[in-house]
């Protein structure tokens, strides 16, 4: 980065603009950047959750609601619920 006063690594997040700074500089200076960037969502106000990355934690909710299901179904007709 050329011309960036100021730069954070990791970006800094400003909850009233809602937005995450990674560098600032001066009004009216210029300045040229080449970079590339990757995310990650997280839960944050779960401790027990918070910091892991959120397909992780979606996948394996679904796995578990995939399991009661699946026994559920199969509990339905071992007792005759369904033909």
């Amino acid at each position: 980065m050329i011309g960036v006063a100021e730069f954070s690594l990791p970006p800094v997040f400003d909850s009233d603009e809602n937005e995450f700074i990674l560098g600032l500089i001066e009004r009216g200076a210029r300045a040229r950047y080449n970079a590339g960037f990757a995310y990650q969502i997280g839960f944050e106000d779960v401790p027990i959750l918070s910091g892991k990355p959120a397909i992780g934690i979606l996948n394996q909710m679904a796995g578990i609601v995939e399991g009661v299901v699946l026994g559920l179904e199969a509990e339905s007709r071992r007792i005759k619920l369904f033909p």
